[in-house]
């Protein structure tokens, strides 16, 4: 099975042993099934950077089967945030050379100076090279929080009696 699932382990016990033989302890013994499958994942599910930030960097690990280069491309997705406004469009491949599990890579960010509240992107990874297959997360959104100050309504609506003589709008 070229998917990666984890070690497993199985056990073999000896029983009913003829010809007057007796059976010696251990009589069950435990055989370990290492998965030695490729698989590449985000290192998370989400990611945050601040608006003012320059680049939020994210991490690519590989799990299992080291000896050989693995490939896997990555590409930006707007959610919210606009690339080309709230981040820099990114794509590329990552190449682990041969014993490296763990690879980075930036997506710049862009300072928006108007008041716009937290936006996203998405950041995907696929076409893995082969046998490598994608794990979870193999797709994270990035959080851009905006740090801009900012004034509003503390409610979306307000009411007064028509016999009032003031109404509390707070901000």
């Amino acid at each position: 099975n070229p998917q990666v699932q984890g070690d497993a382990t199985f056990y073999v016990t000896i029983t009913n042993a003829g010809g007057g033989a007796s059976i010696l302890e251990p009589s069950m013994v435990p055989v370990a099934v290492l998965d030695d499958d490729v698989g590449l994942s985000f290192s998370s599910p989400s990611y945050t950077a601040l608006d003012k930030d320059s680049t939020i960097p994210l991490t690519v690990l590989r799990q299992n089967g080291t000896n050989a280069i693995t490939t896997v491309q990555y590409a930006t997705t707007n959610v919210t945030a606009i690339a080309g406004t709230n981040y820099i469009a990114t794509s590329g491949t990552l190449v682990f050379a041969p014993g490296e599990t763990i690879k980075n890579f930036n997506v710049p960010i862009k300072r928006d100076p108007r008041v716009t509240g937290m936006l996203s992107f998405g950041v995907n990874l696929f076409n893995p090279s082969a046998p490598a297959s994608l794990l979870n997360p193999s797709a994270a959104v990035v959080v851009i929080i905006d740090t801009d100050p900012a004034v509003g309504f503390a409610s979306p609506t307000y009411g007064t009696l028509k016999s009032a003589t003031n109404v509390l709008i707070t901000v």
